[in-house]
């Protein structure tokens, strides 16, 4: 339920969907404003719709896209909501349909029909980017209903009701199936995993030490530091990729009194040539997990396969061969532009040119330079990388993910501010703080950030390089469990 005074009272589904048919009522108990419908959960703004792209039915019968707080497109079915009538919503996410019925009569033109796909109010619903469920109310109250009781009217023959059990199964049921963490102490290990790791970021925790990056594409005993821009280094046996895991020797370890975290991710088990681009790479691929390595040598303007067939949302690229800054190209559609990975500064704002095959060779490189590239694509249930809008608050901004996060990556872009990684295997408890910051060698920290949810995370600090009122902040987030089988911790 839901009920405002003066002022707009709003509220969403907590279960958000990509492609599915599903239907809910909503009974909305006076005659002031309400606005019932869909909107996308995709770096969706805590006071959406205002901020965000949203199709709903208004009290007085007209129906509008709104787009940014601008009304896009409106349609007037010319049937208003009178007070004590059951709203049903039919959203066709397959197929892009919206429809609205008013106490089981579908409203607008030409005989509506959801179970036929027949004249919808709106067909530009996206297909491809996740949707919730929206209500917002003015001076009014109204309840929903997705599903826990008895529907008041049939559902359309095709249509489920918005439940856990209706999501369709994940293509990564477990999380740790492509991405895992390791915590240890130092000494040298063999680590045993459920996949075979192409990239491997450890990091000592209790004294300040360079993080330090490994992957397969490079080979074994070579690595980079996050933290720094220098080159490539190079320690004959220091580490071994397994098919299951890694092996760090004892050599090159931190001592045996130290505590270690590895976050170690799937980017498939082979490299090959790609020519996706003007510019042959090296790349190893998982189209399935959303991540790639690739390198490549720049040779002027071009550009780069990175072999997702998806386009990346995040692109972490450093020059290995020689000193340089390590650059992150963000498109999250909301904000574009790199920030540097060995820097607090906040985002330069550009074209970045990720696409769905390929990414710019020469951006930020020169010719003749070798550099290593790692690629990020959404999956949905297992990662998600997007925006969010800070408060000031405790009580911040809830980031829809669509899954547990188990790890994730934060960093303001708007402003100077340190970026930061949490992760439950450090923080078993909400309020989680934990933090390393991939810029700095720094010891990690403890300050409040996030509670970890079974469809999200929730900002609870009012520090600003978190959750600064109106600043913009970036995220990388990956999944113990997807929504569908996840439960809150």
């Amino acid at each position: 339920d839901i009920s405002s005074g003066n002022d707009w009272g709003s509220c969403m589904s907590t279960i958000g969907f990509t492609g599915g048919k599903y239907y809910y009522e909503t009974t909305v108990t006076g005659s002031s404003y309400s606005y019932i419908g869909a909107a996308l959960a995709t770096n969706l703004p805590t006071d959406y719709p205002s901020k965000y792209k949203s199709w709903a039915l208004l009290n007085d019968g007209n129906c509008y896209y709104d787009q940014h707080g601008s009304n896009t497109l409106s349609v007037n079915t010319g049937t208003s909501v009178p007070a004590g009538a059951v709203v049903g919503v039919a959203i066709d996410a397959d197929n892009g349909k919206i429809w609205w019925s008013i106490n089981g009569t579908w409203i607008g033109s030409g005989s509506p029909n959801p179970a036929t796909g027949s004249n919808p109010i709106f067909s530009n619903i996206p297909t491809d980017e996740t949707l919730v469920a929206c209500l917002d109310v003015y001076g009014n109250s109204a309840s929903v209903n997705f599903g826990q009781r008895a529907f008041a009217y049939t559902p359309p023959t095709g249509f489920k009701a918005l439940s856990t059990e209706n999501l369709p199964n994940p293509t990564i049921a477990k999380g740790s199936t492509a991405f895992d963490i390791v915590t240890r102490n130092g000494g040298g290990t063999t680590e045993t995993l459920g996949f075979g790791p192409a990239i491997v970021w450890a990091k000592r925790r209790e004294l300040s030490s360079n993080h330090y990056i490994f992957d397969t594409v490079r080979g074994n005993d070579k690595y980079i530091a996050p933290n720094t821009n220098g080159a490539e280094g190079e320690t004959t046996g220091s580490f071994t990729f397994n098919s299951d895991g890694f092996t760090v020797s004892s050599g090159f370890d931190w001592p045996s009194s130290a505590s270690i975290v590895e976050w170690c991710w799937d980017a498939g088990t082979s490299t090959v040539s790609n020519t996706d681009g003007t510019i042959s790479a090296n790349v190893r691929a998982n189209q399935s997990v959303g991540c790639s390595i690739v390198k490549a040598t720049i040779s002027g303007s071009g550009t780069i396969g990175h072999g997702l067939n998806a386009k990346p949302h995040m692109v972490f690229r450093k020059r290995t061969d020689g000193t340089g800054d390590w650059y992150v190209a963000v498109d999250t559609g909301s904000v574009e532009g790199y920030l540097l990975l060995n820097s607090a500064a906040a985002i330069t704002s550009q074209s970045v040119n990720l696409t769905t095959n390929t990414f710019d060779a020469a951006w930020l490189g020169n010719s003749g330079e070798e550099w290593i590239n790692y690629a990020f694509a959404p999956v949905e249930g297992f990662s998600a990388f997007g925006t969010y809008t800070g408060n000031g608050s405790t009580d911040g901004p809830f980031v829809y993910t669509g899954f547990r996060p188990k790890f994730i990556l934060q960093k303001r872009t708007d402003g100077s501010a340190s970026w930061n990684i949490v992760d439950t295997e450090r923080s078993s408890f909400n309020v989680t703080g934990v933090t390393l910051y991939p810029d700095s060698a720094s010891a990690e920290g403890t300050i409040d950030l996030f509670d970890i949810l079974s469809n999200g995370f929730k900002l609870r600090t009012t520090n600003g390089g978190q959750n600064a009122s109106n600043g913009t902040f970036i995220y990388a987030a990956f999944a113990e469990h997807p929504l569908k089988i996840s439960r809150a911790r």
